[in-house]
């Protein structure tokens, strides 16, 4: 008997049937893109993609509000799978521009009797304003390369709000500004006060 990722399970006559019927259990693994949405207060949501075969991106985009900061953490598991798995199951954060924030943390551990499962975890990270991409890769594969078992992943996104709101980069600029030119001004009186004692009269 094998265990299919909804829970049914299917004699190894069943699922040899399935496949020689034409197209099997499942198609080729597809790619998902998915929008999470503006996250405006703590929150914690759900991640999954299910019936996997084959290699897939998937992409969970969000967005954090103009003078808001929140800490991320996000984890995903295969769970443990006797006929199939994603062996190589990564993730990453990124910007929306493309910059790598952070990768995550893959590890494979094994039940006992050899069944593998992998997990992807993100250490807690302050996000500010701004779009983010958070992508997983991965091939999802069969133990049997004539019959499609399918395999998934499930985990969370966590967002906690701080009480200390990450500066907009516009406003650290302005701020930066503001410092030169105190800094200058100050140079300024400071040589003027050194020129006006060294041209003082004597008595």
């Amino acid at each position: 008997m094998f265990r299919t990722p909804r829970g049914f399970r299917l004699s190894f006559p069943a699922l040899v049937a399935a496949a020689a019927l034409g197209g099997g259990l499942a198609a080729p693994a597809a790619a998902v893109d998915v929008d999470l949405g503006t996250i405006s207060e703590s929150v914690s949501l759900p991640i999954a993609h299910d019936f996997l075969l084959g290699a897939f991106s998937d992409t969970f985009s969000f967005s954090i509000g103009a003078g808001t900061a929140f800490d991320f953490e996000a984890m995903i598991d295969t769970g443990f799978w006797r006929r199939s798995g994603i062996p190589d199951l990564a993730g990453s954060l990124f910007t929306a521009g493309g910059s790598l924030l952070q990768m995550g943390d893959a590890q494979t551990r094994y039940m006992p009797e050899g069944w593998p499962a992998r997990s992807v975890s993100f250490a807690s990270m302050l996000l500010g304003t701004g779009a983010y991409r958070l992508i997983f890769t991965g091939t999802a594969t069969s133990v049997y390369p004539d019959i499609p078992i399918t395999s998934g992943y499930f985990g969370n996104v966590d967002f906690t709000a701080t009480s200390a709101p990450v500066l907009e980069p516009e406003i650290v600029a302005l701020y930066a500004a503001g410092l030169v030119f105190v800094a200058a001004t100050l140079r300024r009186r400071r040589a003027g006060a050194v020129a006006a004692v060294t041209t003082a009269p004597t008595a």
